[in-house]
């Protein structure tokens, strides 16, 4: 008798477990069905892009758009490095993207004739900005170039 206790005690103990399995796998299934319909959901309202409309009124700023940093020798033997961003009217035109080399080479053979006391002095520096976005508008063809920023500028 008491082996038939344990015999029934330990086929009552593998059917929990078969039980508590199956209870577990389903839980799990649902859980799995679930968050795949959520992040499905996400996707959706990721995906859709509304766009605010802009009155006449309102400012729109151009595009700015930097280049790589330039390291150049000055003609009093110092030396530059900076960094320039050029903001366009309203887009980039692509022709800038295939011209950027031929841009990058005017723009250092421009720093080459400077001295380093033209560069330092403001009104100086102001000449040069009109300088260099007379180079860029020739290059790229386009007169879509509205102004220059120099983002770092230091000489040596």
């Amino acid at each position: 008798m008491a082996e038939e206790n344990e015999k029934t005690s330990k086929k009552k103990f593998i059917v929990l477990g078969i039980i508590v399995s199956l209870c577990l796998g389903l839980l799990s299934v649902g859980l799995f069905f679930w968050h795949s319909k959520k992040v499905e959901l996400e996707e959706e309202q990721v995906g859709e892009v509304q766009y605010e409309e802009i009155s006449q009124d309102e400012v729109v700023l151009g595009l700015a758009y930097p280049l790589n940093p330039f390291t150049v020798n000055l003609k009093d033997g110092r030396f530059l490095r900076f960094t320039l961003a050029i903001k366009f009217q309203k887009e980039i035109p692509n022709v800038f993207f295939s011209k950027e080399y031929e841009l990058r080479d005017k723009i250092i053979t421009l720093f080459n004739t400077k001295s380093s006391s033209e560069i330092i002095n403001p009104d100086s520096r102001q000449e040069l900005k009109k300088t260099l976005i007379s180079t860029i508008k020739s290059v790229i063809g386009i007169d879509s170039v509205e102004d220059i920023f120099f983002l770092e500028l230091v000489a040596q």
